[in-house]
């Protein structure tokens, strides 16, 4: 047989090295090819160097070199063809091995069918299973429970990672969602994406937002937050994605998915009675969401067009700890009170006004300042 092996690797199950083929066959009702010429001899070595699943039988290994086709010694080769196969248990006995490659290049075996991205989280260290938020495997951004069947490159995320702080206020755009068509129904959803240091998400409610109502909506989301609901992914089609979210009077999600390509995969996430089109990744549950402040309410008119309407947006932060919070909003009432804007107009130096946009119109103490540090500047 000429055959190189790369054309029939796939039809054969790793065994084992045997010492006795004469059982073997006793016991198994295989076709068999049975050999001791040399070309097999370098086919078993081409498939030993490879892993590829092979038996041998009576082999000097003593020698043998991963590289080297000359130092391995056959007096005789079993290969066994699974397309003759008629012991389904030998499937059943096989081990299945991933391959998890970490950014540093290590890797990490699995001997199962699939793991998920927070066992190899666990693989690693117990501290970082408890800090991931988040994963990307072959690129691809997931969740923490997302199988993984076969071999893969796989980087953990926590709340340190600019990738894992998203998913982690983005979760809580789901949690800021639900809370307020808790607490006033008939509210439709725009879209609530995560930003630098926060998060927001858009609203279409007859009830106008006040800063009043922040505080309930807040105490509305930490009651999500200890009810710690799971986040779970489900992907539909798209007439089946338009079907639920036309019957849950959500306009802005229909038009979201009519304007998907063609291709695109269209999924949602559920938490407790709450579901959102999204297309992910999220956190594992609300549970891990410690502390959050709403901060301010604005207008956005949707998809950021002016012939559109205007919707009511919210903007919110979000920290693993209370204390990390505390220390965020110390530093914004700090920007705050160091603002040109501010100071500027109680100074007396300069002001703004709306018809003219981002142009100072100064006062004459300001103009003074002013001239003083062009001569200043000129006479360097």
């Amino acid at each position: 047989i000429k055959a190189s092996f790369e054309e029939f690797k796939d039809n054969f199950v790793w065994l084992g090295f045997l010492n006795n083929p004469h059982n073997i066959v006793k016991q198994c009702d295989y076709s068999v090819l049975l050999s001791s010429n040399e070309t097999w001899g370098l086919v078993l070595t081409e498939a030993m160097c490879l892993g590829v699943p092979c038996i041998s039988a009576n082999c000097n290994l003593k020698n043998f070199e991963p590289n080297s086709s000359i130092c391995l010694t056959i007096s005789s080769i079993l290969l066994f063809n699974l397309q003759y196969r008629q012991r389904p248990i030998l499937e059943k006995e096989r081990i299945n091995m991933i391959h998890i490659t970490l950014p540093d290049g290590s890797v990490r075996t699995f001997e199962q069918d699939v793991v998920t991205p927070m066992e190899v989280a666990k693989n690693i260290s117990n501290g970082l299973a408890k800090k991931a938020i988040v994963a990307k495997v072959n690129d691809e951004m997931v969740g923490l429970n997302q199988p993984i069947s076969a071999d893969a490159t796989v980087s953990i995320y926590t709340f340190d990672d600019a990738e894992g702080r998203e998913t982690f206020r983005h979760s809580t755009s789901h949690i800021l969602a639900q809370a307020v068509q808790k607490l006033f129904p008939g509210t439709k959803l725009g879209i609530g994406p995560a930003i630098k240091d926060g998060f927001y998400y858009d609203f279409d409610s007859e009830h106008k937002f006040t800063p009043a109502d922040l505080e309930l909506i807040e105490a509305e989301m930490m009651k999500i937050v200890q009810a710690d609901e799971t986040y779970t992914r489900q992907e539909l089609s798209r007439e089946d994605a338009i079907k639920l979210f036309t019957e849950k009077n959500e306009p802005y999600k229909v038009e979201l998915i009519n304007d998907l390509p063609e291709d695109a995969v269209i999924s949602i996430y559920t938490q407790g009675d709450f579901t959102d089109l999204c297309a992910g990744p999220h956190i594992v549950s609300t549970g891990a969401v410690k502390a959050i402040k709403l901060l301010n309410l604005a207008g956005a008119y949707w998809r950021g067009s002016e012939q559109n309407k205007m919707l009511q947006r919210i903007y919110g932060t979000c920290f693993l700890k209370k204390a990390d919070l505390d220390e965020h909003l110390f530093k914004l009432e700090e920007a705050k009170r160091r603002d040109h804007r501010k100071l500027g107009q109680e100074l007396q130096l300069f002001t703004f006004v709306d018809e003219a946009p981002g142009f100072p119109l100064f006062y004459p103490k300001g103009i003074t300042l002013r001239n003083n540090l062009e001569t200043f500047w000129r006479e360097l």
